[in-house]
């Protein structure tokens, strides 16, 4: 598993804000591809 957390401060509109950032992965989960993949691809292939 990957975790990270990001935090910082920031002015918006003269007001300071904290933003904060998290996000978990986790590694080794299979995943099926939805069934439009493969026909987007190919209307995408140059």
């Amino acid at each position: 598993m990957v975790d990270y957390r990001l935090r910082y401060d920031a002015l918006r509109d003269g007001n300071r804000v904290i933003v904060v950032h998290q996000a978990q992965f986790t590694t080794g989960v299979n995943v099926t591809a939805p069934t439009w993949v493969d026909d987007a691809r190919r209307a995408t292939a140059g």
